[in-house]
C-alpha cells in the first residue's frame, strides 16, 4: 500500500531536509540532502498527485521503482517522480552515498513562484520538468557544482546577505537543472567509462568481468581508469561490481535460484562470502531478503 501524500521532513545526523513550504511562496516544498556511510531502511512506496520530487544521485547506487517499472541510479544520474506516479526503492535500502532531492509543489489556480524566476519563466521551468522527456538525467559538472555549493550554504540563515546569496544560488540551481532534462542519463559520462558500464551489463549475466576487464574495455589503464571511473560515477569500480552483482543475484533469487546457485554463477568464492556482501548491501542476508519477498508476493520488490 503506498502511503498518499505522505511528506518525509525528518532530519537525522546524516541527513538535512529544509522545510521550504513558507518560503518561495510555497511552491517549494523541500530540499533534501544525505551523505549515508552504510545502507538505510528502504524509502516507503508512496504516491502524491500534487507532488514532483527531483531526485540528484551525487554518489552510490540507488534502485527505485516507479509504476511497476525498475530505475537503478549511478552517481552522477538524477530521476525524476512526476505528480501522480507510485514509487519507492520496494524492498532495497537506500545504500551508502549522498543524494539530493528537491520536492515542489505543483501550479495551484495559476499560482507557482521560483526564486530569481518571473511568473512566466516559472511555469515553463514546471511544463519543461514534467514533460515527456525520459526520467533519468545526467548531472553535469556545471549542476554538480551548484548542487554541492547548495547543500553547504546555511539554508535557515536570515541576514540579508547570506539569505539573498542563498536565493541566487536556489535560482541557479534550478536555471542549471531546467537545462539537463533530455539530455540523456549518461551526457556527461566520458567515452572510456561509458564502454566500460556497457562491457558490464553485456557480460554481468553470463560471466561477470573483474576490475582489469572493465579497464580493458575503457581502453584506459587500469590506475586511470579507476581515478576516472571513482570521479564520474560516485564509486570506486570493484564496489559498483559488487552493488550490480547483488542486483542480479536479486533478479536470480526471485527467478527460483538457489543461494548457492546464484553465488557460483555470480562469481562469488563461496555462498558464505555472498551472503555478508548481500547484507552489507541491503541490510538483510539473501534467505531473510527472499523470504519477505515470497510474503509480499515480490509486488515491491
Amino acid at each position: 500500500m503506498a502511503r498518499e501524500e505522505w511528506l518525509d521532513l525528518e532530519n537525522t545526523p546524516q541527513r538535512t531536509i529544509h522545510d521550504f513550504r513558507r518560503r518561495f511562496g510555497g511552491s517549494v516544498v523541500a530540499l533534501g540532502h544525505y551523505r549515508y556511510d552504510r545502507a538505510m531502511p528502504p524509502v516507503p512506496m508512496q504516491r502524491s498527485d500534487s507532488r514532483l520530487v527531483i531526485a540528484l544521485l551525487l554518489s552510490g547506487m540507488q534502485h527505485y521503482r516507479v509504476d511497476g517499472g525498475e530505475h537503478v541510479l549511478r552517481g552522477g544520474q538524477g530521476l525524476r517522480l512526476l505528480p501522480g506516479v507510485r514509487y519507492g526503492s520496494g524492498m532495497l535500502p537506500e545504500e551508502r552515498g549522498e543524494m539530493v532531492w528537491l520536492t515542489l509543489e505543483k501550479p495551484h489556480a495559476g499560482s507557482f513562484s521560483l526564486p530569481g524566476f518571473g511568473k512566466t519563466a516559472a511555469k515553463e521551468w514546471w511544463k519543461v520538468m514534467t514533460g515527456p522527456s525520459q526520467l533519468r538525467f545526467g548531472i553535469p559538472p556545471a549542476l554538480k557544482s551548484l548542487v554541492a555549493k547548495l547543500v553547504a550554504m546555511d539554508a535557515s540563515d536570515r541576514s540579508h546577505p547570506t539569505r539573498t546569496e542563498y536565493d541566487l544560488t536556489f535560482g541557479l540551481f534550478l536555471v542549471e537543472l531546467q537545462r539537463v532534462i533530455g539530455s540523456g542519463a549518461d551526457a556527461h559520462i566520458s567515452s572510456g567509462i561509458r564502454k566500460a558500464l556497457h562491457w558490464l551489463e553485456k557480460r554481468l549475466e553470463d560471466d561477470p568481468p573483474a576490475v582489469a576487464e572493465l579497464a580493458a574495455a575503457s581502453g584506459l589503464s587500469e590506475s586511470h581508469f579507476h581515478r576516472r571511473f571513482k570521479r564520474e560515477i560516485g564509486v570506486s569500480p570493484a564496489d559498483f561490481i559488487l552493488r550490480r552483482k547483488i542486483l542480479e543475484a536479486q533478479r536470480r533469487l526471485r527467478a527460483g535460484k538457489s543461494v548457492t546457485t546464484a553465488a557460483m554463477e555470480l562469481g562469488f568464492s563461496s555462498s558464505q562470502y555472498f551472503a555478508t556482501v548481500f547484507k552489507r548491501y541491503t541490510r538483510v542476508t539473501p534467505t531473510e531478503w527472499l523470504a519477505s519477498a515470497d510474503r509480499r508476493g515480490m509486488g515491491d520488490v
